[in-house]
């Protein structure tokens, strides 16, 4: 999980190969907005249910209730749609995580159980397991989506840390920093194993409650 910078709005309109978001030529612009996040969010079911290799315009529109012209006049081919989806994932991921930091008394071991114990849930979870998978093999031909996964886990490794310098103030820069990438691969390793298993070797809630031990310990315990 490499550091990079950030996709700026920029990037998304190069992306788009225009200055604006498309919009229905008949209907206002909250129609044409609603009509997008439709379309989104059956982009997001077809996406993690079939996988890329049978993601199509007809799939989603089918999905969207929407004719295949009218979903192309907002995202004309099934890169860009894949484009724009992977951004969306990621804007509903920061928020997420910023609410559930919020909503977790912080400076507390139960704080740094609890952000870690959603990081381990959330990655094992069915969808999220599966989109993830599709975006890493997407990443490996596309630059965009590369750049997007990218900053996604910067992200992410950003957050923890923030949280583990709130936490725990005395803990060296170089431990943060360590303990933060072990906590991402923990989280990654926990779709691997877990989001599509069908017969894991040892219980998820026990792993949790171990991993959130022992690096609880590894926090608690660095000078």
């Amino acid at each position: 999980m490499r550091p990079t910078r950030s996709i700026s709005a920029k990037d998304m309109v190069q992306a788009r190969g225009q200055d604006s978001p498309r919009l229905p030529r008949s209907g206002s612009r909250a129609s044409g907005k609603r009509t997008r996040v439709e379309i989104l969010r059956a982009a997001k079911h077809v996406l993690a249910t079939d996988g890329y290799a049978r993601f199509t315009l007809r799939r989603v529109a089918s999905e969207a209730a929407l004719t295949v012209g009218n979903l192309a006049y907002h995202y004309p081919s099934k890169h860009e749609l894949v484009r724009a989806l992977i951004m969306l994932l990621i804007g509903e991921y920061r928020t997420q995580v910023a609410t559930h930091m919020r909503s977790t008394p912080s400076k507390s071991p139960r704080a740094f159980r609890s952000l870690l114990s959603w990081l381990m849930r959330d990655s094992a979870s069915t969808q999220t397991s599966r989109l993830f998978r599709e975006f890493w093999t997407i990443a490996l031909h596309d630059p965009f989506i590369a750049k997007a996964i990218d900053t996604f886990y910067a992200e992410v490794q950003e957050t923890v840390s923030t949280h583990l310098r709130h936490n725990f103030p005395k803990l060296p820069s170089g431990t943060v920093r360590e303990i933060a990438q072990l906590i991402g691969i923990i989280s990654e390793g926990s779709n691997v194993l877990y989001g599509t298993a069908r017969n894991p070797t040892a219980p998820f809630d026990r792993v949790t409650k171990l991993a959130c031990g022992l690096l609880l310990q590894a926090a608690q315990r660095s000078p």
